[in-house]
């Protein structure tokens, strides 16, 4: 019998409705994690214009921080839905608060994780917290149509 609290490399299943997996820190295979994060952005504040003020289109910028929990747990979604909308030309990317303080500053980014919705360069919406999927989508569709 093992001791409470001792990890054994079984998880519950993941969000996405895949099988339990033994040592697997991610959901879905190696080649599924590489094809969503393939349609993730780093934004920077070298970057940030480019990508997603005169980039045009729907554009997603998960504001986040590497100390922040609710942050990692909102990364595999955010990371899903790269790969789910990447043929509809929705841009996805995530900007490191404590990298990009400047972006933050400029848009006012008070705590992380927050979700910022930019239409043809403009802020249009704002999502403060963990999210559920659904809500994600909810908001992103309601701008390509």
């Amino acid at each position: 019998m093992e001791k409470p609290g001792t990890y054994t490399g079984e998880r519950a299943p993941c969000q996405s409705g895949g099988a339990k997996r033994r040592n697997t820190l991610h959901c879905g295979s190696a080649k599924e994690k590489e094809q969503r994060m393939a349609n993730m952005i780093e934004i920077n504040s070298d970057n940030f214009e480019s990508e997603v003020i005169e980039a045009g289109g729907v554009s997603l910028v998960d504001f986040s921080a590497t100390w922040c929990g609710p942050c990692k747990a909102l990364a595999p979604t955010i990371e899903e839905l790269a790969g789910e909308y990447a043929d509809k030309g929705v841009k996805m990317g995530k900007c490191d608060v404590d990298e990009a303080g400047d972006i933050a500053a400029r848009y006012g980014i008070m705590s992380v994780p927050t979700i910022l919705f930019f239409k043809d360069g403009e802020k249009v919406d704002t999502m403060m917290g963990n999210q559920p999927k659904n809500a994600i989508q909810a908001k992103i569709d309601a701008l390509l149509a």
